[in-house]
C-alpha cells in the first residue's frame, strides 16, 4: 500500500497570508476532477414571495447531473402534456 503525504508550510515560513500545502499531482487531479462535476455558485437572483424579497442563490450544475436534470425535466413535461400526472392540494392527498 502506497501512502501519499500532504505537507502543510506556515503562513510564517512562506511569508504569504495564508497556509500553503503540498500535495501529490494525482491527488491534485483527483480534486480538479471532483470539483468540475461540482455545482457551482453562479450568483444571486432576487425572487418576491408574499410580497417580501428574498435572495436565491442560483447554481449551475455540470456534465452528468445537468443531463440527469434535463432527462428529468423532459420526462415530467411530457408526463405532464399526457395528462398522466394528477394535481394534489396538499400533501394529504399523496397515496
Amino acid at each position: 500500500m502506497v501512502t501519499q503525504t500532504i505537507t502543510i508550510i506556515p503562513k510564517k515560513i512562506t511569508g504569504g497570508r495564508e497556509d500553503m500545502v503540498l500535495l501529490p499531482r494525482s491527488e491534485f487531479e483527483k480534486i480538479q476532477e471532483r470539483l468540475q462535476k461540482m455545482p457551482s455558485l453562479k450568483g444571486y437572483e432576487t425572487a418576491n414571495y408574499k410580497k417580501k424579497q428574498f435572495r436565491v442563490p442560483v447554481y449551475q450544475l455540470n456534465d452528468r447531473a445537468a443531463a440527469r436534470l434535463d432527462k428529468n425535466v423532459k420526462r415530467a413535461l411530457q408526463e405532464y402534456k399526457a395528462g398522466k400526472l394528477t394535481p394534489i392540494r396538499s400533501l394529504a392527498d399523496i397515496k
